[in-house]
């Protein structure tokens, strides 16, 4: 049998459970053929000709309930938006609850003004932020991205790839009203005393205390940010957020704090 490069990487984006970046899934064409010498015209591969398979099985679903979808820089095959029924209907999946509004304001500002610490969230919200921000980091929407040069050192959280994926975003750039939004000047956030701030403890939880660097995780990215607050127009993107959750599977529960 003669295998085609196309039913390749239609096998593999069918079969991949996350977004699968084009050097990545050269790279997996290109070890699948070596193996046992299963395809050697495949063996040495390259990403364009992964491209034109990839544009050519687009193509070929266009009449299929199937489609091949860009989502956090990466490629995946995914059931079309208006068979959504159907596929929840076969595994009856009950829709868990959505953020809460002040998880959605807080991840809103995260997303327009990335890196960004809590101080400076606080500083647009006018209440506590650490209730929410521990809830996005467990559902891996936000992360711990290092910390800032100021005094106290505070931590700076910005979105992960599952966010886009969530999202259906390629990339940061499709937030609606993104350059007008990073442009906005905004409140400025209250300084920590010199040598207080956030840390990491042994459970991975975010807590408030000395900044000493024995209490930092291991691996933790030590970051220089100079940012700024984001302004209460960014909160406008969590309703555009909330519109795009209605059509996509729902995150876990809902954070109870402001």
């Amino acid at each position: 049998m003669t295998l085609d490069l196309t039913r390749i990487v239609e096998t593999i984006l069918f079969t991949a459970n996350k977004p699968l970046k084009l050097e990545e899934l050269a790279r997996l064409v290109r070890q699948g053929a070596a193996a046992e010498n299963a395809a050697p015209d495949f063996a040495d591969v390259e990403e364009t000709r992964v491209l034109e398979a990839v544009e050519r099985l687009r193509a070929e679903l266009e009449p299929h309930g199937l489609l091949v979808q860009e989502l956090a820089g990466g490629l995946r095959m995914a059931t079309k938006d208006w068979y959504a029924p159907w596929v929840r209907a076969m595994f009856e999946v009950a829709r868990a609850p959505k953020l809460s509004q002040p998880a959605l304001e807080t991840l809103a500002i995260v997303a327009y003004r990335q890196p960004i610490s809590r101080a400076e969230i606080e500083a647009v919200r006018g209440v506590a932020a650490g209730g929410v921000l521990e809830t996005l980091v467990e559902r891996g929407i936000v992360r711990v991205a290092g910390r800032a040069e100021v005094p106290g050192r505070p931590l700076i959280y910005e979105t992960t790839e599952f966010f886009l994926e969530h999202f259906g975003l390629r990339d940061l750039n499709d937030l609606p009203n993104v350059e007008e939004l990073k442009r906005v000047k905004l409140p400025e956030a209250r300084k920590a005393p010199e040598g207080q701030g956030e840390f990491i403890d042994e459970n991975g939880k975010v807590s408030e205390g000395a900044a000493d660097s024995d209490a930092v995780a291991d691996g933790e990215l030590a970051a220089e940010a100079e940012t700024v607050a984001a302004d209460g127009e960014a909160v406008a993107g969590s309703e555009a957020a909330a519109d795009h959750e209605e059509t996509h599977d729902e995150l876990g529960a809902d954070s109870q704090e402001d």
